[in-house]
């Protein structure tokens, strides 16, 4: 199989499409594609938790997992400004997921501008068009997470590095410093990239390719600056708002518990490893003298193709994280060389690529059919939250799904302390809160067996998983005492299901509706039909449940 020169085959698949309108269309027809799957896949707990995260800071409020791992303050930025926007709406999350859209786009674009000055217009063109619609990223990028926005920001610092050009244009340079350091912010992950790239280009350079093989060294000092800009200022912002050292704490536990040193040192071992086979490498082909595209080329491939392998083989931290940036290069640099083949000459390339482009919209429609609203039980539950509670009023939420209301208590968002406690038994702490701060709605997940049990006792469903505090009284003869042992203070109302019942409590004069402290309470029974005794709030704000026999 035969190889042409890079410069004279710059495109296989599309290679008379070059015209960047065209790849402009192409675009948005991607991005009108992903709109229109935008409700197609499930929400993901992670896009729940930091929705409410970003609300809460809106409210003035900084619960300390806001600033770790999952939540920096660079995503808590964009969300509440998106949020702040959208307002309190049922349909937020649709809102925030069309947002990251914008990210989506970035992130094509870019594969698009590496593709071109790597390959020719063609390929970035084919590129953008088959990267983009891989399954795994295309699902990723419709989600409100921090994916999508660390691959655009970290693939546009790529693409402004390649477009500097062999001699280096600073202000290029500087700016792609800049999208590294708010990658940087968005994901610890990004510093091990970053530190792939440095070995990456070291190995590149120690085989003498020319001096205009990479962007001068002289740059290097206005990329730095780029660099630390964003993270020196989410640094300030920390401390400004006392929760660095409390993060500081975190992060030094974390690394010196014993699976975190194992995790490490396994690490920085892979690293050691890849480092040397990067300058044997080069060692073995030094004094080659090839192009400052062909270098890119080669350190791309370095990069990301050792990168994969370390995460497949030995990434140590929660899981093998989904590493699109990486992938989506790797696949850029699979067709650019595949370009070069002159099998792929005639009809055969365009014939392989729409033969993948169908086989990937195939995956995609199985996965996201276009007709599944994956978000509306969602939406639902959330109308709900909002319609019977006031914006003061707190929701038990372990997940983070009632978006715009506080919660009552924070299992994972208090201290290090409890945070590591939270991994054992911290929802058996739920049920005291509840009562503590006379907790009206309940979402229904994540608890344990014993704060269940409380949750059943003591509140009726409302809508899907959201239930409301009541209990069901049964029937007894009309007049008699009724023993009602009370687990959960609060205002309630008796009714029928339908309309309010007046009846006396506790030897008082008759009325509809009684506060009530926990313990023992005796109900003198109007009639003889089985009645509901409901939170006055969701009472007034209109839930009306129906006879109260089909209550539960």
């Amino acid at each position: 199989m035969s190889f042409c020169p890079p410069d004279a085959v710059p495109a296989m698949p599309v290679a008379g499409w070059r015209s960047p309108r065209f790849a402009w269309l192409v675009l948005l027809g991607l991005l009108l594609l992903r709109w229109g799957l935008i409700k197609a896949s499930p929400l993901l707990p992670v896009e729940l938790q930091q929705a409410h995260l970003a609300w809460s800071w809106n409210q003035g409020r900084l619960p300390y997992r806001d600033v770790m791992d999952l939540y920096p303050p660079l995503l808590g930025w964009w969300q509440r400004l998106v949020i702040g926007w959208i307002g309190p709406q049922a349909w937020v999350m649709t809102g925030l997921r069309e947002a990251a859209l914008g990210w989506y786009g970035l992130s094509l674009y870019a594969l698009w501008s590496i593709g071109r000055r790597l390959y020719g217009a063609g390929t970035g063109l084919a590129a953008m068009l088959l990267v983009g619609l891989y399954p795994p990223l295309f699902a990723a990028m419709g989600q409100a997470g921090i994916d999508g926005m660390w691959c655009g920001l970290s693939l546009a610092a790529l693409a402004l590095m390649v477009s500097a050009g062999p001699g280096g244009n600073r202000h290029r340079v500087w700016l792609a410093g800049v999208f590294a350091g708010l990658a940087l912010c968005l994901c610890l992950q990004m510093a091990w990239l970053l530190s792939l790239v440095a070995m990456a280009a070291v190995a590149v350079a120690l085989r003498r390719l020319g001096e205009h093989t990479l962007p001068s060294l002289q740059w290097l000092g206005w990329g730095l600056a780029g660099l630390l800009l964003a993270p020196g200022i989410c640094l300030i912002w920390l401390i400004w708002h006392g929760v660095w050292p409390a993060m500081a704490a975190w992060l030094w536990d974390e690394a010196l518990n014993e699976d975190g040193l194992a995790s490490g040192w396994r690490l920085a071992g892979c690293m050691m490893l890849a480092l040397a086979g990067m300058v044997g490498l080069s060692w073995r082909w030094r004094g080659i003298d090839v192009d400052w595209r062909a270098a890119w080329r080669l350190m791309l491939a370095l990069c990301s193709w050792l990168g994969l392998t370390m995460v497949v083989l030995a990434w140590p931290w929660y899981g093998r994280p989904d590493f699109m940036p990486l992938a989506a290069v790797s696949g850029l640099l699979v067709f650019g060389e595949m370009a070069r083949w002159t099998v792929w000459r005639g009809f055969r390339g365009p014939l392989a690529c729409g033969l993948l482009l169908a086989s990937e919209l195939a995956c995609i429609g199985w996965a996201l059919p276009p007709g599944r609203d994956a978000l509306r039980s969602h939406r639902e539950m959330l109308a709900a939250v909002l319609r019977y509670s006031a914006p003061g009023d707190l929701v038990m939420d372990a997940s983070g799904a009632a978006v715009f209301r506080q919660r009552p208590y924070y299992p994972f968002l208090d201290s290090p302390q409890a945070w590591q406690a939270g991994r054992r038994a911290w929802s058996d702490a739920v049920a005291n809160e509840l009562v503590r701060h006379t907790t009206h709605l309940v979402v229904r997940q994540s608890l344990s067996p014993l704060s269940d049990s409380f949750v059943v006792r003591n509140y009726l469903p409302l809508q899907g998983e959201l239930y409301v505090a009541g209990r069901v009284l049964a029937a007894g003869p009309a007049g008699a005492e009724h023993p009602l042992r009370l687990e959960l203070p609060g205002d309630y109302t008796l009714t029928d299901g339908v309309k309010a019942i007046p009846a006396a409590m506790d030897g008082e004069p008759s009325a509809t509706h009684w506060h009530l402290e926990a313990g023992m309470h005796y109900l003198q029974l109007p009639g003889d039909e089985p009645l509901l005794l409901l939170d006055s709030r969701a009472w007034e704000a209109g839930w009306r449940p129906g006879p109260a026999a089909s209550a539960r």
